[in-house]
C-alpha cells in the first residue's frame, strides 16, 4: 500500500493498493506508524476499514445529492467521480440506489420531458438534452410518445409566437416571420412544425391591428 497527500483535499490522503486507486481517507484514521509515499506493509483490517470508510462515504454523497433534486445515473456518476470516488466504488452505490428505487432513469426521463413540456422545449431539444445524460434512446422515445403529441407541441408553439409578437409590432409580417421562425428554429422545432400557424398568428394579428 501506499499513501499520498490529497491533491484537492486538505487533511486527507490517497490510497493506493497494489496499483490501484481505492479512496481518500481522513489522515487522522491513519495510524501513526504508517509513513507517506513509500511502499507499507498495513494490516488486512485497516484495509478493510479504508474501504469501508469510502463505501460509506460514498453512499452518504449520493444520498445527499439525490436528496436535493431528481436525478439520472450519469449525473450520480460524474458527481461520484468528482468526488474522488473510485469506479468500483461508484458501480456498487449506483446498483444498490437503482435496486432501492432511490434513482431511476425512467423515473428522471418522465419528469424531465414533463417539466421540459411546461417551459416550451421542443421533441428534438428534448430528445438531445436527455442523450447527452446517457439515456437510452428507446426510453426517451417511450416518455416522449406517451407525454410529447402534436397538440401539445402546437400549444408550445402558439406560446413562444404569442410571446414574441408583441415585441415585433413595428415590423413588417415577413420580417416578424423570419424573426419569429429563427427563434423556433434554434429551440429545435422543424420550419413544418410552425409555418402555416406562424403565419395565421400573423395574419390576425394584422386584422386586429
Amino acid at each position: 500500500m501506499i499513501l499520498y497527500p490529497a491533491k484537492r483535499k486538505k487533511n486527507y490522503i490517497q490510497v493506493n493498493l497494489e496499483g490501484e486507486f481505492i479512496g481518500i481517507i481522513p489522515q487522522k484514521i491513519i495510524p501513526l506508524d504508517y509513513s507517506l509515499q513509500t511502499e507499507i506493509t498495513c494490516s488486512e483490517e485497516f484495509i478493510h476499514q479504508v474501504k469501508e470508510w469510502v463505501y460509506n462515504q460514498a453512499q452518504n454523497l449520493l444520498l445527499d445529492f439525490l436528496a436535493k433534486a431528481e436525478r439520472c445515473v450519469f449525473d450520480c456518476k460524474m458527481f461520484l467521480h468528482k468526488n474522488e470516488i473510485p469506479n468500483q466504488v461508484i458501480k456498487q452505490v449506483l446498483a444498490l440506489a437503482e435496486k432501492k428505487k432511490w434513482l431511476s432513469d425512467d423515473r428522471y426521463t418522465e419528469r424531465y420531458i414533463q417539466e421540459a413540456i411546461c417551459r416550451g422545449k421542443s421533441h428534438r431539444e428534448i430528445m438531445f438534452k436527455l442523450s447527452q445524460k446517457h439515456i437510452d434512446t428507446s426510453l426517451i422515445r417511450q416518455y416522449l410518445t406517451q407525454e410529447y403529441n402534436q397538440v401539445t407541441q402546437q400549444e408550445i408553439i402558439a406560446q413562444i409566437i404569442d410571446k414574441l409578437l408583441p415585441g415585433l409590432k413595428d415590423l413588417e409580417s415577413h420580417q416578424k416571420f423570419e424573426k419569429i421562425a429563427t427563434v423556433l428554429h434554434r429551440k429545435g422545432f422543424i420550419y413544418h412544425d410552425y409555418e402555416k400557424l406562424l403565419q395565421m398568428k400573423i395574419n390576425m394579428e394584422g386584422e386586429n391591428f
